[in-house]
């Protein structure tokens, strides 16, 4: 804060005079007029006080030993009031004289010093401006304004706003009401926040209100700021606690940023309710949560309400689309307070690495055998529930006939395999303690144990499925891809006619490829990092083998189209440095106008290469679907145009 400029004479003295004390000056000014009366008193650094009051000049000095000096306003003269000034000029009241405070040094350098002081009258009355305002600080007019002393219905200004959207009126100090009414129709009365963004609409008379006036104040103003109607949609998320209904997580922190912008449109610190809200225009949005208070951590809920998974705050992202048709948007988080609820998260995979899906899990709580949680493992192989601390029996049972868990050692070698009876083991949860996550590898009735780790070695892999039909034509390419564990069944079915997606082509190629390590995830938003596709896909689209419908859209469930999959597995040859030459005359399909533009030389080259056929002499059927078998077959060709 600058209460004064400061100057500095050094006296002129001879050489050989000795100097142990200077001057100390104080002035105040009211504008450029000097103001007597001012109050002072200076403290020394040993805690001794001197007081002086300014004279008819403005002026207080005094002698002092040389010294550190603390100068500061004790009284004023009778309504007057103490003022700073900003450097751009902006005055601002001191309503607490020891903030008044200025240390000085008096030394054999700086002998003579001047501190200067600013005060000014208290005036009686004060302007009250009241403004109604657009988001674009564009006025409106006839707004009518009425203001009370406070607890009185009679009214001392009243009027209406002129066309900057401006009513003003003079007041004396004390309480006041004030009611607004005539608002323009067409128009929303909304709440800003601290950065002036728009966060929830407000009742018209909630544009009403009270205010104080004081003696310390230059005046008052009360900005009311309108939206169109449907011109902003309200937003609401919160972030609400496991397990206890309706509450809250208060102090967790929302972001939300328009599509295609880094910026945080939206920062805000959720409520005691857990609860934040905002007004947003038209246009696709992505929220998330970027701080949770000490002890917390996100769960997400299956369509039960039940948690199925933790979620770290960097995948906590989630997009909304506001439309003309929406009028508001809400989104609420889970977040389990760790005191009270651990992570269960038991993952079951084959000795080749495939999940093992529709396993049963149940813990019991204690020795009482009762269950306390049980459910299947889902696609990725994995079980989640939140169990309360405490020690838990849990079992694993529905394996596919012949399944054993087994105990393998550091080299993946199987030790020993554990009956369906007998798979049961225990855990201890504690307050302080930590989640539970673990990988039971399960040895199939098709896999050996070898020193390679567990190699698909049956005369029949397909014996563990029981929808294969051996007298079949796919019979063949289906052991080929169990036996080289590029494709795999879901218990005892590998579904052959099922239709082949987008996320199963990638992790297909994927496994062809022996798995390799990934850089970093893909910028898909429909692509979780816990499905088990999600590390394929990321190694394809960073390797050009596969890209999204859009920039933030993967379709990984859509049935693939056969001109798509002929489309993946041409970039997969590409980036195997294969041959990429075709010659086929796709003039003898009827059907060839219906290939895509950007896919008729890729059709071309899996014609050329054997690697799709027509459905009949005539037809090629581009955008029809592939099945499984037909999947594992084209693997199996493709296998031998690579060598």
């Amino acid at each position: 804060m600058i209460f004064g400029l400061f100057s500095v004479t050094a006296l002129a003295e001879e050489e050989t005079q000795t100097i142990s004390s200077g001057t100390l000056t104080v002035e105040a000014l009211e504008g450029t007029a000097s103001a007597s009366g001012v109050g002072l008193k200076i403290t020394g650094s040993d805690g001794s006080t001197v007081t002086g009051t300014t004279n008819s000049n403005g002026v207080c000095s005094k002698t002092l030993p040389y010294g550190t000096y603390t100068v500061e306003v004790s009284t004023l003269p009778s309504g007057y009031l103490l003022v700073t000034y900003d450097e751009d000029g902006t005055m601002k009241t001191v309503s607490d004289l020891s903030d008044s405070a200025v240390t000085v040094t008096i030394d054999e350098s700086s002998d003579a010093v001047i501190t200067r002081y600013f005060v000014r009258k208290e005036t009686a009355n004060k302007t009250v401006q009241v403004l109604v305002e657009d988001l674009d600080h564009n006025g409106f007019s006839g707004v009518e304004v009425e203001i009370s002393k406070k607890g009185s219905s009679s009214a001392l200004a009243q009027g209406a706003t002129n066309k900057k959207g401006v009513f003003s009126t003079v007041l004396s100090n004390g309480d006041y009401s004030y009611e607004v009414s005539n608002l323009p129709d067409g128009y929303q009365l909304v709440e800003l926040d601290s950065s002036g963004n728009p966060v929830k609409f407000l009742d018209e008379d909630e544009a009403d209100g009270t205010f104080t006036l004081t003696s310390s104040m230059d005046g008052y103003g009360i900005t009311i700021t309108l939206v169109k109607e449907g011109e902003y949609k309200e937003v609401e998320i919160s972030v609400l606690t496991y397990g206890h209904k309706n509450q809250g997580v208060q102090g967790a922190r929302i972001n939300i940023v328009k599509s295609g912008k880094t910026e945080n449109l939206v920062s805000q610190l959720t409520d005691s309710d857990g609860k934040i809200t905002a007004l947003l225009p038209e246009g696709t949005y992505t929220y998330s949560v970027s701080y949770l208070p000490d002890g917390y951590t996100l769960v997400h809920l299956d369509s039960s309400g039940k948690a199925d998974r933790t979620v770290s705050l960097k995948d906590s992202s989630d997009t909304m689309t506001l439309s003309s048709n929406v009028k508001t948007f809400s989104a609420n988080y889970t977040a389990k307070l760790d005191s009270e609820y651990k992570s269960f998260q038991l993952k079951l995979e084959t000795l080749a690495g495939h999940p093992v899906e529709g396993a049963k899990i149940t813990l019991a709580k204690g020795n009482s055998g009762s269950a306390y949680a049980s459910g299947t493992t889902d696609s990725s192989g994995s079980y989640f529930t939140l169990v309360e601390p405490g020690t838990y029996q849990f079992t694993v049972t529905g394996l596919p006939e012949g399944y054993k868990i087994a105990n393998v050692d550091a080299n993946g070698k199987v030790t020993s395999t554990v009956e369906e009876k007998n798979a049961a083991w225990s855990v201890t949860f504690t307050k302080t303690g930590t989640d539970f996550s673990d990988t039971y590898k399960v040895q199939t009735n098709t896999e050996e144990n070898k020193n390679n780790g567990g190699t698909v070695t049956s005369d029949d892999p397909c014996a563990a499925y029981t929808d294969v039909i051996r007298s079949k034509w796919y019979h063949e390419a289906v052991d080929y891809a169990i036996l080289n564990q590029i494709m795999v069944g879901s218990g005892t079915k590998f579904m052959p006619n099922g239709e082949v997606t987008r996320a199963m082509v990638v992790q297909v190629l994927y496994a062809a490829e022996g798995k390799p390590g990934i850089g970093q995830y893909s910028p898909f938003t429909d692509v979780p990092k816990t499905k088990y596709y999600a590390d394929a896909v990321a190694w394809a689209y960073d390797n050009g083998i596969a890209a999204g419908y859009t920039a933030t859209e993967f379709r990984p469930t859509k049935a693939v189209t056969r001109q798509e999959l002929v489309t993946f597995l041409k970039a997969y040859a590409d980036y195997l440095n294969m041959d990429l030459t075709a010659s086929a005359d796709l003039s003898v399909y009827s059907d060839a106008n219906e290939i895509s533009a950007y896919a008729v030389d890729t059709v071309r080259w899996a014609v050329t290469k054997g690697l799709m056929t027509g459905r009949s002499a005539t037809k090629l059927a581009p955008k029809g679907t592939t099945t499984r078998a037909e999947f594992a077959q084209i693997m199996m060709n493709f296998e031998e145009l690579r060598g």
